[in-house]
């Protein structure tokens, strides 16, 4: 019966055995001991935990502090094998092109943003379980520029949409709340994500999220500001994910969203202070004034207490491409792109800069400039080289060589990627470790980020939707441990 009994609550209900006996066979781990519940002495009722190892993906990538890793020790790439295929198909999906919000898994449930509408699946074995219609208003694309409009625990689902953020029942779909923006003004709900107890939201002037998707001009490939400028939060806020009441909020400069980590009792971010820009009227702001008077602000999280705010530089001979911030214990990574690769470390402690390392990019299109850093055990991978947190010494420099424009993904110990050529097209589950890599023939990904993992599996929903690519099968698919 534990063979076949869903991880993270299925139910055994089981009787006819004695008391003694009932209670001996939930003494292992697989079984939750607490929810035993009598009739007549002989009646079992009892709840299966999550799989332990089992890791999850609750925020755009990966975790609140950005790392691009599950911490799923249970995938293994050498030993994953179909579990389940089938919907959500291309039907209800925004084009692959639009860099559109990744799934997120937790406690054995999927979740998955198409065109204006959500799914809430069993991530086990690909059951839909409800699906949500939104107005127009929810879609938001160009991730990379700005971040995802929706977060998770291990029961909910959060979604920002309009001035608001709301928070979802993972199991049937239900509204159980909603959360008004903070702000001295009109505004809309911008960064969004949740630490514990707690529910993070920033707010940006109303229309000033991408929303286009149709036809090449929104494919947010180029190297021009019309698909780059970076979406910038006016302030950041913290709020009870219970009561919804707020615990702190912070004014300061234009904070940049894709640059918001949240980890080790801290929230990190990089704003700009300078004057040139505090009056824009949107949130998308182009300006290359952005890039002057930087600051590396670290928060306390519970209370939004400054900890510390260092004045940092960086090159802006050109407006970047990408700019993105990643905790990984005591560093964090500041990855950007003009015409290659900059990554600098900091220390977590006082924000100290610690390394400095540069790198050429693969080419300036299909995502080749514009790949989001992965942390995989001591190291920050950003293609095609991985530097040793610690120092920035290269640890690795035979990343897979690879085309199409998705950015990689992790577990603990397995890097999941698509690799877009005529010849080895499709998704490559490679175990960093033994630096074996396997193939996975018939489907692949979207545009940016839709191959995750968490819950023992490697989960990808359909996402290739108007992809002419090779192996274009358009279905949702989750892959086990065998």
């Amino acid at each position: 019966l534990l063979r076949v009994l869903r991880p993270s609550g299925g139910v055994l209900a089981l009787g006819g055995l004695t008391k003694g006996r009932l209670a001996k066979l939930i003494t292992g781990p697989p079984l939750e001991p607490a929810t035993i519940t009598e009739s007549n002495g002989e009646l079992l009722l009892a709840r299966r935990k999550p799989l332990e190892g089992a890791g999850e993906w609750t925020h755009t990538y990966g975790t609140a502090a950005q790392t691009s890793n599950s911490g799923d020790e249970i995938v293994n790439g050498s030993r994953m094998a179909l579990q389940w295929f089938g919907k959500p198909g291309a039907r209800g999906m925004i084009d692959r092109q639009g860099r559109n919000p990744p799934p997120l898994t937790s406690n054995g449930l999927l979740y998955v943003q198409g065109d204006n509408r959500i799914w809430g699946q069993d991530a086990f074995n690909g059951t839909i379980l409800w699906n949500y219609e939104f107005p127009s208003e929810l879609r938001r694309v160009n991730t990379p520029r700005d971040g995802s409009n929706m977060c998770a625990d291990d029961s909910s689902l959060f979604v920002a949409m309009r001035d608001r953020a709301y928070r979802f029942d993972g199991h049937t779909g239900d509204l159980l709340q909603s959360f008004p923006v903070i702000s001295e003004g009109a505004a809309n709900w911008g960064y969004i994500a949740n630490e514990s107890d707690l529910l993070f939201g920033s707010s940006i002037k109303p229309g000033s999220e991408y929303t286009k998707f149709k036809g090449t001009p929104y494919w947010y490939d180029s190297t021009g500001t019309q698909d780059t400028a970076k979406i910038c939060s006016d302030n950041l806020f913290a709020v009870d994910k219970q009561t919804g009441g707020k615990k702190w909020e912070y004014w300061g400069g234009k904070i940049i969203n894709s640059s918001i980590a949240i980890g080790g009792g801290r929230v990190y971010f990089v704003e700009s202070n300078s004057s040139r820009i505090q009056n824009e009227p949107t949130s998308r702001i182009a300006s290359s004034n952005l890039w002057s008077s930087l600051r590396l602000v670290a928060l306390n999280q519970k209370n939004g207490a400054r900890v510390w705010s260092k004045s940092i530089t960086v090159n802006n001979s050109l407006y970047p491409v990408v700019f993105f911030l990643t905790q990984a214990g005591d560093r964090l990574i500041l990855s950007y792109t003009t015409t290659r690769y900059y990554v600098d470390a900091y220390s977590t402690r006082d924000g100290r800069k610690v390394w400095s390392k540069n790198h050429s990019w693969n080419r300036d299109h299909h995502g080749g400039h514009m790949y989001h850093p992965l942390i995989i055990g001591d190291a920050v991978l950003v293609e095609p080289f991985g530097y040793r947190l610690s120092n920035g010494s290269v640890v690795h420099r035979g990343l897979p060589q690879r085309g199409g424009c998705s950015t990689m993904s992790a577990s603990k110990d397995t890097v999941h990627y698509i690799n877009w050529d005529y010849d080895k097209g499709s998704m490559y589950f490679w175990d960093v470790a033994t630096n074996r890599r396997r193939l996975m023939v018939g489907s692949r990904s979207s545009c940016w980020l839709s191959l995750i993992s968490g819950n023992g599996m490697i989960l990808s929903p359909t996402a290739s939707s108007g992809c002419r690519c090779r192996y274009p099968i358009q279905t949702s698919i989750g892959f086990t441990r065998r």
